[in-house]
């Protein structure tokens, strides 16, 4: 079984088909990690899900929200079996039967505009995620999601703030990649 699909680049509007090519990334074999990935994404569609932060101590301690997959930190888009995956995970060829922990991720990842509201900050607090999977339930979860009770708190004010964006903006821009330190300490001109 190979992985067959289309590549939709970032820079273009069409779907662009796959030149088979052994070494284009996208013509491989299938794995686990893309069985998984498109199972997940299928299953997640139009589905809500509750974050608590413990300890639950006021109502803004819980949150209701949608779902993004993302398994590897690379990612690309791609069209594949008339579905567009925005995150498709990157893996090459030659990366099958390799260890590669280091290019999945291995934790929630919850936007900056729900930490003030949760109480919360970067240093590692405890969170549970609670998916309804009925139709009631996950209708129920969009209004709430999708109604002011979800962004003000008891007395009016806005519970999600873009002031951590700022903070996280500036520091992936100045961050150095491990493999970018020779061009900043050597430079060529």
């Amino acid at each position: 079984m190979r992985y067959k699909g289309s590549n939709l680049e970032s820079n273009q509007n069409e779907i662009k088909p796959i030149i088979p090519n052994s070494s284009d990334p996208y013509n491989r074999r299938l794995t686990w990690c893309d069985l998984f990935y498109m199972a997940a994404i299928d299953e997640s569609k139009d589905k809500n899900v509750l974050i608590t932060r413990f300890p639950v101590d006021r109502k803004e301690n819980v949150v209701a929200t949608g779902i993004n997959i993302s398994s590897t930190i690379d990612t690309v888009q791609v069209y594949m079996n008339h579905n567009f995956y925005k995150y498709y995970p990157k893996i090459t060829d030659k990366e099958i039967n390799t260890d590669t922990d280091a290019k999945f991720v291995d934790t929630l990842k919850i936007s900056n505009t729900f930490l003030p509201g949760l109480n919360g900050d970067y240093d590692g607090d405890t969170v549970s995620i609670k998916i309804p999977f009925t139709i009631e339930s996950n209708k129920e979860l969009d209004d709430l999601r999708k109604s002011k009770r979800n962004y003000l708190d008891m007395s009016g004010k806005n519970i999600k703030k873009s002031e951590h964006d700022c903070v996280q903006s500036l520091y992936m821009i100045t961050k150095v990649l491990e493999k970018d330190k020779d061009k900043i300490t050597k430079p060529n001109f």
